[in-house]
């Protein structure tokens, strides 16, 4: 730092002597230079300050290499503007067709003069209801929200198409489902930030567990969950009961998994890591870095060696699980990879990709796990792919789009096997039956749709929800779980 020349002055320079090798001096030390030199008969001018060659040099390297990492940072604010854009996009255009769905609904009975059997009891809902939303939070993900709503749960017979039971008690939408290994029990996680507990056999909630993605371990004794609030948390399924809260994520965690022996939680986020916990110790036990974007998607593989994840950075990443380290990098996508899931032999990793509205590199791609490489690239959608599943026998992969089509893809032969159209808007999620025989659809279009994987038509159309279908899952004995965004 520049100072005062004179002995013992620390005050900053104001002016610098022409005549005495270029002192520089504070304004209390001038008069005092000035009066010595008057005395020697030397006379001194004094004028603005100029720095040595060698230290102006340096001072414009420096200010050159500062103005370099401001303009880094604002392409970097830039980037992740745009991540947040996106996000507020895609839930405008939710909320948006939420309540259009609603107003067109009341705008049909409003239109009536004549009324059917059926419309009756609607209108006297209407004559009852008052709608009161709560302020829209983005944060929060909850643009629609009627403080007096409830959302719905939705179990569907599959055998005999109908609708088995609604489930109400959530007061925001709902983002994941998951069904105990023993049929007993469905766990959903919202938008209202808890984890509710379903009796499937007495058609029941049993109880609130004060969040996003959800995750059941093998044995039925844990939930995992992910949320908004940078957390993933573990509940005590048996006392219905918070049992850890694992911090770490400095940012929305989005998905969540669990290895078959119990041992570790895997958790992906828009903090672009990838985390394992120690579900027995209840800590942190590694941080898995390498994405450069959220990470949209995680999968293990039934042996836990390995962890696969897909981010919108556009990659398809492995990681070894027992060394806790990035096995491969898996490049080939050229937008974002939504949906990861791996073949119950272990052998093949299949990812969907695409972003909304985009017509280009929508696509399927399979990737050799062993060999860490590209196997195929699977094309025909012509939107975002939403979802991927996997039939148990490794035969066939499904898949769901924005582009309002499921499609079967014959893993062996690495060819599209069939387009399954009926869906009207977006296509969520797909889920297949543990015989293989039938794939199940949500979709935007308010219906969960029932296909026959072996004969590739459309089994049966299920009608009820009264928003779009987020997810869908399957129970062993033939019961499908849907639940409203």
């Amino acid at each position: 730092m520049l100072k005062c020349s004179m002995l013992g002055c620390d005050e900053l320079p104001y002016e610098q002597c022409t005549n005495c090798d270029s002192l520089i001096l504070c304004k209390k030390c001038i008069p005092i230079h000035f009066a010595y030199c008057f005395k020697k008969n030397f006379r001194c001018t004094f004028e603005k300050i100029k720095l040595p060659t060698r230290s102006f040099t340096e001072l414009r390297n420096s200010i050159k290499k500062s103005i370099s990492k401001v303009e880094h940072q604002k392409i970097k604010i830039m980037v992740e503007a745009q991540k947040i854009i996106h996000q507020i996009e895609s839930m405008m255009k939710l909320a948006f067709d939420q309540l259009n769905n609603i107003i067109l609904e009341y705008n049909e009975i409003y239109n009536k003069t004549e009324f059917e059997e059926e419309d009756y009891k609607r209108i006297n809902d209407i004559i009852r209801e008052s709608l009161d939303f709560e302020d829209p939070s983005f944060f929060e993900g909850s643009l629609t929200k009627n403080k007096k709503n409830k959302i719905e749960r939705v179990i569907w017979n599959l055998l005999e198409k109908r609708l088995e039971v609604v489930l109400e008690g959530h007061t925001s939408y709902v983002n994941s489902v998951a069904i105990t290994s023993d049929n007993r029990f469905v766990v959903s996680g919202s938008y209202d930030k808890t984890v509710r507990v379903w009796n499937l056999l007495e058609k029941r909630q049993e109880a609130v567990l004060e969040v996003n993605s959800v995750a059941i371990t093998s044995d039925n004794r844990f939930v995992v969950s992910g949320s908004y609030d940078k957390t993933v948390r573990v509940w005590n399924l048996l006392e219905k009961r918070q049992e850890a809260v694992l911090e770490g994520h400095t940012s929305f965690v989005k998905s969540v998994a669990i290895t078959s022996d119990n041992r570790f939680v895997v958790s992906g986020s828009s903090d672009n890591t990838v985390r394992v916990w120690n579900l027995l110790e209840k800590r942190q036990e590694a941080v898995l870095e390498g994405h450069t974007s959220s990470v949209w998607s995680v999968a293990i593989t039934s042996d836990n060696r390995f962890v696969v994840s897909g981010s919108c950075d556009k990659t398809v990443r492995v990681w070894n699980l027992l060394e806790k380290r990035q096995e491969a990098v898996l490049e080939g996508h050229t937008d974002e990879v939504n949906s990861v899931a791996i073949t119950s032999d272990n052998r093949f990793v299949v990812s969907g990709s695409g972003s909304h509205g985009s017509s280009d590199n929508t696509t399927v791609r399979v990737w050799n796990l062993l060999e860490k490489r590209q196997e195929a690239v699977l094309e025909g959608h012509t939107d975002r792919v939403n979802s991927v599943a996997i039939t148990s026998d490794n035969r066939f992969v499904v898949s769901g789009s924005e582009d309002n089509t499921v499609r079967v893809w014959n893993l062996l032969e690495k060819r599209q096997e069939a387009v399954l159209e009926g869906h009207t808007d977006y296509v969520n999620s797909v889920a297949i039956t543990s015989d293989n025989r039938f794939v199940v659809s949500g979709s935007d279009d308010k219906t969960v749709r029932v296909w026959n994987l072996l004969e590739k038509r459309q089994e049966a159309v299920l009608e009820g929800h009264t928003f779009g279908v987020n997810s869908v899952a399957i129970i062993n004995d033939n019961l499908c779980i849907s639940h409203l965004t």
